[in-house]
């Protein structure tokens, strides 16, 4: 699961397939300044790893109440075992 939030209004949550990519092509893509400042080994740093994930499905939350109603309607949900209407759900399958 890769999770994402912005603000108090969009949460949003993609599940997939995650794997180990050691593809060096691809790390020297993406490696920059700021990668080597967190990484002072370099490329070979044995800690380094790239990552893959093969997104299968996701659910995206938009919240227009703010975070303390979302809050509320959210444990009211969990408390009586029902689900909450306070955000817009649409879901999406990737395949």
């Amino acid at each position: 699961m890769f999770v994402f939030q912005h603000g108090g209004d969009f949460y949003a949550c993609v599940g997939g397939r995650l794997s180990v990519q050691p593809d060096r092509q691809r790390m020297d893509r993406y490696w920059n300044a700021a990668v080597g400042a967190w990484h002072p080994e370099g490329k070979d740093d044995p800690r380094l790893t790239m990552l893959c994930l093969e997104a299968r499905d996701a659910e995206v939350w938009i919240a227009e109440a703010g975070p303390v109603r979302y809050a509320f309607e959210v444990a009211k949900a969990n408390a009586r075992g029902s689900t909450s209407d306070v955000a817009d759900h649409p879901c999406v399958n990737l395949h």
